[in-house]
């Protein structure tokens, strides 16, 4: 059936995830199981399980000390479920139910590490998304990884992007797995004169 991105099986429960913006009526997939010799006997629709994540860039960061930026948010914060700071510092927390984060509270932290707070901004973003791992050669730099995240972030239902030249790696989530995502991923990353060695879906 069009339009399906998972089908689970599990004690005679289907479980079926839509690609997004696309839906099945519940005529339709009875009647393509009923071909197939099954039976329906109930049918529910659920809104994905979402996360709230705070969206922010770190100003005043050293080349090469993301690391420890990321480490002094997370010790500050705790009840964060994920901290990330990249090259760029470019960050997200992402918090465990029914915990809530303020920009004061992260401001507050990142000065106690000489850091400072650009933007800050609340999404909500799907809890299971797919992270794809890219790893590319000529990302050496901070320039480098400024094009490529650029390039990354650019590609439709990309979530965010994180860039690491020290290792010529860069991590994308999208809200859903994508099969034209490492074509358009290299074609955007080769308009910014990088090229890519190898492409894997780390989860999803």
């Amino acid at each position: 059936m069009p339009g399906i991105s998972k089908l689970d099986f599990d004690c005679k429960t289907a479980t079926v995830t839509m690609k997004d913006g696309a839906t099945i009526a519940r005529e339709t997939f009875t009647k393509t199981l009923t071909a197939a010799g099954f039976g329906v006997s109930s049918f529910s629709s659920t809104a994905p399980p979402m996360t709230t994540a705070y969206v922010f860039q770190v100003s005043g960061l050293e080349p090469g000390k993301h690391g420890a930026a990321r480490d002094a948010l997370r010790a500050a914060l705790g009840a964060a479920d994920r901290v990330s700071v990249d090259a760029t510092g470019a960050a997200v927390v992402t918090l465990a139910k029914d915990s809530s984060l303020d920009q004061k509270t992260v401001a507050a932290a990142l000065k106690r590490s000489g850091l400072g707070l650009e933007g800050f901004a609340v999404r909500e973003w799907p809890k299971a998304c797919a992270v794809y791992e890219i790893t590319i050669p000529e990302m050496t730099d901070a320039a480098a990884a400024g094009r490529a995240r650029k390039a990354l972030v650019s590609l439709e239902k990309t979530l965010d992007a994180d860039v690491y030249p020290e290792e010529k790696r860069a991590v994308i989530r999208l809200n859903e797995p994508c099969d034209a995502i490492e074509v358009n991923a290299r074609e955007a990353l080769g308009d910014a004169g990088l090229s890519v060695s190898a492409f894997r879906l780390e989860k999803r």
